[in-house]
């Protein structure tokens, strides 16, 4: 499968389940980023054209469920991948725990990078009354997105 369809297929994913939890449950939604598993592992492994368009779809789909206004995750989730991107280049990652930290800190970023936007244009504060999920966030993704991150290398390699 290639990164391009993966992506898509992870994305489309990733809707569905931010779609069905929030109908259970939509406080759990503030603690997970199901969008930035592809994502992060896209701007790793594929940095082209179509990783921009599937991490602004995937930003604009965030920003879809969320009380931010459109296209503040889109902006997050750009920035987000060329700065992986240019990461990408200097460091080799081959263990499930570097996958672990390398999707721990790109949630920490991207939760740091929110509250700038939010902040430079003046909105609501994104994380409301919950401080907590600067760490809370990027740990949950990446307990969720580690051993997808090796998932997706297989599925990718079998071409």
């Amino acid at each position: 499968m290639k990164e391009t369809s993966l992506g898509i297929l992870c994305i489309s994913v990733a809707f569905l389940l931010n779609h069905i939890i929030s109908q259970f449950n939509p406080f759990i939604l503030q603690f997970v980023n199901l969008y930035s598993i592809p994502i992060i592992y896209l701007a790793i492994k594929k940095n082209d054209f179509s990783t921009i368009i599937m991490a602004s779809t995937a930003g604009i789909l965030e920003d879809i469920s969320s009380i931010l206004p459109i296209g503040v995750n889109a902006l997050k989730k750009l920035i987000l991948i060329f700065t992986l991107g240019k990461i990408s280049k200097m460091i080799s990652i081959n263990s499930t725990l570097g996958y672990w930290l390398i999707f721990f800190l790109s949630v920490t970023f991207e939760v740091v990078i929110l509250i700038l936007i939010t902040g430079f244009f003046g909105l609501k504060d994104p994380l409301g009354g919950f401080r907590e999920l600067i760490l809370i966030q990027p740990l949950i993704t990446s307990i969720i997105g580690a051993p997808f991150f090796k998932i997706f290398s297989k599925l990718t390699e079998k071409e």
